[in-house]
């Protein structure tokens, strides 16, 4: 049945939980685990993802729901847990109607998601495999600029070197800027008892926009200090000053 639907590859295996930003903090606790992408939110279904690679696995997503509406609350509420396995597809359209042909029933899509920049998604429901997602395979060109950004992330080596404390201030501050746009005055000074937006899901996207642009690795033991900007500037210098040594 797979083969007839053009399924080329298991792009993730996702679960559901009530407890969002607690279940993220588990999967990271993994040796190994990062998070792939997201913290997110998809508006259309009222749904709260994130993506953690895990490694000798793959991707598992994490689903959490902002209110009972969302597709996925009773799920996460009754159940928590494997939800769905999603397969990558080069032509969805021509995928859900072998999928229709099959008796396959569509339970929705195909529409474009923001968790895969757009790319199409559907889910299907057969009484065999339960429910599942198709997405759109990534295009090729996608695939050489990520594999072609990771050859030169690693000829640049450890960026820690080359970062002064001065500019890993000035870096961070850009970052917490982007995340905080409506916050105005010293960033320097915000912490999670001065601001009500640095919680556990700003913590974690902070994590990993240091790893994407300062390219500097990080572990989930270390949300426990980042509880304001000091203390992450503090954590960032202390592994500055390790990588010289």
């Amino acid at each position: 049945m797979f083969n007839e639907i053009g399924i080329e590859y298991i792009d993730h295996i996702a679960v559901t939980t009530t407890s969002f930003e607690e279940t993220i903090k588990w999967y990271l606790s993994i040796p190994g685990a990062r998070l792939d992408r997201g913290p997110g939110t998809n508006p259309t279904q009222n749904v709260l993802f994130a993506f953690i690679k895990l490694p000798k696995f793959g991707r598992v997503e994490i689903l959490g729901f902002k209110d009972q509406n969302s597709p996925i609350a009773r799920h996460a509420s009754k159940q928590p847990g494997p939800y769905h396995y999603c397969y990558g597809v080069k032509d969805i359209h021509n995928a859900v109607k072998v999928c229709r042909s099959l008796n396959i029933k569509v339970v929705s899509g195909p529409t474009e998601d923001v968790a895969f920049d757009n790319r199409k998604v559907a889910f299907l429901f057969h009484s065999d495999v339960g429910l599942f997602e198709l997405v759109e395979s990534q295009p090729a060109s996608e695939m050489i600029t990520t594999a072609s950004s990771a050859v030169s992330h690693v000829k640049r080596g450890d960026s820690l070197t080359a970062q002064s404390e001065d500019q890993l201030g000035s870096r961070l501050e850009n970052l917490v800027q982007q995340l905080l746009p409506n916050q105005i005055g010293h960033l320097t000074a915000l912490s999670a008892e001065s601001c009500l937006e640095w919680d556990s899901a700003f913590q974690l996207e902070l994590m990993m926009l240091i790893e994407e642009k300062l390219e500097i690795p990080l572990d989930v033991v270390d949300l426990k200090q980042m509880t304001s900007f000091k203390s992450v500037l503090t954590l960032l210098k202390e592994r500055a000053k390790n990588s010289n040594k």
